[in-house]
């Protein structure tokens, strides 16, 4: 057994020696804690007795460990507190020291443990910061995989290990690859035992924001390993927090459960979309999901009756920004007639024009009544066009003054000036203007055409304003359908006005601008859903999606029915879209379709992560335009696009093994009434034939039947064989290009 205290240096262990075990009801998971090292040692799994020779070591960056107790209640589980402290100076421990208490309690189907960390526990300590570690030590590691929510670029995410490296090696910050090489959609992994089975890790997605953190894996100092045998050694995982405040009365949470399972990383998801639905899954279920397909980002207010459009498979567009409203932050104005014009914004690929109430609305039921779909631009954290402000905060009015909304910067004196963020920090690098978290004062951070930032958060005014351009939408343009909220990477700033009890940066307090967006989202979201329940029954529901491009995080989905997102991250919004809407952006033809194989690669990438790529559509803006090339690529994939919308990833462990390592799939749940098994084959390049064995499916195939569809427009379901084997059902199914999309349903 594995009880090592790596770095922690000295322990004064507990009175009492011996072992103490919490299990979940279900009796799949048990972890056991030592008293005379007062640390869980060892997690066992799957009622096999599978066991993991696990350290749980909680910590803070450069400290050692006083003392620590052990303390068992019960039916309630086990606590276990530590005092740690940091050594400085002359002192054998400087005043900054904090209790780590960690209470491991059995729940339905998992073991969770709540961590929570107080600093300076010695009164009129200065408040004092230092990353904070949850480890998770793995011994045998020559004989585990490691599989996270990552993004990992272009290598195969849903791939445990890299195959030529250790699996421990790296660094994945939450939810932006900012400053790191990878990042991670959740606080959450899972450990392979390919013979035996699975440990998830898996953080509570309700877990408090932190300024900044990492998943980091550590093992053999980053060595290569060629062989398993190369790395035999300690390997751990740890969740690192920084720049939380520790002082007395100061309280950091985080909770985690372990989970067992069979020897795969779906069982992990599955366990939690289960568990926290509200996160992974569209507020109304798949009512929302009717905006699935290939999607652009146009100013385009043609006809759209072509054909194309619905053979690429496409669906949705979202509204240029500028096109509709007169400068950013001013998103629907307060006219006083449906039929009042304002001057939409100036730059852009939009051309000048006036726009109504009547006129938006016009244009959103032409596309309606094509059947495609409209979102509108939303965005909470910037305001304005070349906004001028002096340095007076000035107050919040009691109700929002509105008379002088054609001028930007008038409009913010008049109504929330409190919010113009001017001192703060965020990590360096563009867009910020400041550097590795040095404090910026007395200067506002600008943006998109001499907007600046500001702060949505309560009591500052920008909220109110941004609420009543939501009912405006509401009330004012009947074929409003949702909303698209841009640029959340702004919440990675830390607002140096304000102070939200927990943050600290280079000894400042400040306000962390993740607690702003947990803020405003709800309200937002209250807004649509009480016009919706004001609806007739059986209305759609109003959608709203987030552009994920600068920070992809599950426990921000809440609020949200799904991404559409900038950028290139296909793995991370395939992940965070398991049971909701993604949408992706196409930069250009040269992106998809440099070449017909080319081609290939990138459709059956997002065919096989279940995310729609943008559509090659006119006057798209910083997207892909229409061409011959690329526009006969898309309809000859589109019919596959259309096949997985309101698709579920199918979350059973393996449920699909393919006989060739070159060929890639994935599981989904599909069709009319989510009762199709859908299984996109990709990557065969030359390959005609692909044999596969479906795990997850009843031996008997009475009443089944399967089809597979291919690439090209027009191309038939073609009916495949399907026959028992003994670890399930078995097929060799035909491929086009490498690909096919293999169907299995009931027989009608």
């Amino acid at each position: 057994m594995f009880v090592v205290l790596a770095g922690l240096g000295c322990i004064t262990a507990a009175s009492d020696q011996g072992t103490l075990a919490v299990s979940s009801k279900d009796g799949s998971v048990t972890v056991t804690i030592d008293r005379g090292q007062a640390a869980i040692t060892s997690v066992s799994t799957n009622k096999k007795g599978l066991a993991y020779d696990l350290l749980v070591v909680p910590g803070i960056e450069g400290s050692r460990l006083l003392t620590s107790s052990v303390t068992d209640n019960g039916a309630e589980g086990v606590l276990i507190q530590s005092f740690l402290c940091l050594p400085g100076g002359d002192v054998p421990c400087a005043p900054q020291k904090a209790a780590f208490n960690v209470s491991i309690e059995p729940s339905d189907t998992s073991v969770r443990v709540n961590c929570a960390i107080e600093g300076g526990m010695d009164e009129g300590v200065a408040a004092w910061t230092a990353p904070i570690s949850l480890g998770f030590n793995f011994s045998g590691s020559n004989k585990l995989k490691l599989w996270a929510p990552w993004n990992r670029g272009t290598l195969d995410a849903l791939l445990p290990s890299d195959g030529g490296y250790s699996w421990w090696v790296g660094e994945y910050a939450f939810g932006n690859s900012l400053g790191s090489p990878d990042f991670v959609v959740a606080e959450h992994f899972s450990v392979i035992n390919p013979v035996s089975g699975a440990l998830h890790v898996i953080g509570d997605p309700g877990n408090p924001p932190v300024p900044r953190g990492w998943l980091k894996l550590d093992g053999q100092g980053g060595a290569k390993c060629v062989t398993p045998a190369d790395c035999p050694g300690q390997a751990s995982a740890i969740f690192s927090y920084e720049m939380l405040r520790l002082l007395p009365g100061v309280v950091h949470t985080r909770s985690f459960n372990f989970v067992g399972g069979a020897p795969c990383y779906r069982p992990g998801l599955a366990w939690s979309l289960l568990t926290y639905p509200e996160f992974w899954s569209p507020v109304h279920g798949a009512a929302s999901r009717f905006v699935d397909g290939l999607g652009s980002y146009s100013s385009y207010l043609g006809e759209l009756s072509d054909p194309k459009w619905k053979q690429m498979g496409y669906q949705t567009n979202w509204d240029l920004s500028g096109r509709f409203f007169p400068y950013m932050g001013m998103f629907l104005p307060p006219m006083s007639s449906s039929t009042e014009t304002w001057e939409n914004d100036k730059e852009g690929t939009q051309t000048r024009a006036n726009c109504s109430f009547d006129s938006i609305d016009k244009n959103y039921a032409m596309i309606q009544g094509e059947g495609f779909s409209t979102l509108s631009y939303f965005n909470v954290f910037e305001y304005g066009i070349n906004v001028v402000h002096g340095q007076d905060r000035g107050t919040v009015p009691a109700t929002l003054n509105q008379a002088n909304w054609p001028n930007a910067s008038q409009y913010l004196a008049d109504n929330f000036r409190p919010a113009l963020v001017t001192n703060f920090a965020c990590a360096g690098g563009s867009p910020c203007n400041s550097k590795e978290w040095i404090p910026v004062e007395g200067s506002s951070q600008g943006s998109w055409q001499g907007s600046v930032v500001v702060d949505p958060r309560e009591g500052l005014g920008y909220d109110v304003s941004l609420l009543s351009q939501i009912r405006r939408k509401l009330s004012q343009l009947p074929h409003f359908q949702g909303i698209v909220i841009d640029r959340s990477d702004w919440n990675q700033m830390v607002n140096l006005d304000g102070d939200d009890g927990y943050t600290l940066v280079r000894n400042r307090t400040g306000w962390s601008m993740k607690h702003s967006y947990l803020q405003i989202l709800p309200k937002v979201r209250a807004e649509l859903d009480r016009a919706q329940a004001l609806r007739a029954g059986g209305s759609q529901p109003y959608v709203m999606l987030d552009n994920t491009v600068g920070f992809a995080w599950l426990p921000f989905m809440k609020s949200f029915d799904g991404t559409y997102s900038e950028g290139s991250n296909v793995n991370a919004v395939g992940i965070l879209g398991l049971d909701s809407t993604s949408i992706l952006w196409t930069y250009d033809a040269k992106a998809c379709c440099s070449t017909p194989a080319a081609a290939d690669i990138f459709f059956q990438t997002h065919l096989r992560m279940g995310v729609f790529p943008q559509a090659p559509f006119p006057l798209n803006d910083h997207c892909i335009q229409p061409d011959p090339t690329s526009t006969a690529e898309y309809i000859r994939y589109g019919a596959l696009f259309t096949a997985i919308r309101n698709a579920t990833w199918f979350l059973a462990p393996s449920p699909i093994i393919v006989f060739s390592p070159a060929i890639k799939t994935n599981a989904f749940r599909g069709g009319v009434d989510g009762t199709d098994f859908l299984y996109p084959i990709v990557f065969g390049a030359n390959a005609t034939l692909a044999s596969v064995t479906l795990t997850s499916l009843p031996t008997s195939l009475d009443g089944l039947k399967a089809d597979v569809l291919h690439p090209g427009l027009g191309a038939p379901w073609l009916e495949v064989a399907l026959s028992p084997t003994t670890n399930g059902v078995s097929a060799s199914v035909p491929l086009v290009s490498g690909c096919g999309l293999l169907r299995i349903q009931k027989s009608s």
